[in-house]
């Protein structure tokens, strides 16, 4: 029993460890950063290649469907 209560306590440490050092060490995104624009850095797309993913987002966005009085 103590042994696995040790393996436990093993597994609990490195995983919130773990946690810690990717919150410490990775950036946080952008609050006000649109999609496109982090599709773009993500990916490390040229100016073409992001007016492409603008096009795209552009003609497949639709408004919100609007209801009759």
């Amino acid at each position: 029993m103590k042994r696995w209560l040790t393996l436990l306590a093993v597994v609990v440490l490195v995983g919130a460890g773990s946690y810690a050092l990717t919150r410490l060490f990775w950036p946080a995104p952008p609050a006000d950063e649109d999609q496109v624009t982090w599709i773009a850095r993500e990916f490390k797309l040229t100016a073409a290649q992001k007016a492409v993913v603008e096009n795209c987002t552009a003609t497949t966005s639709r408004p919100a469907p609007t209801t009759a009085p």
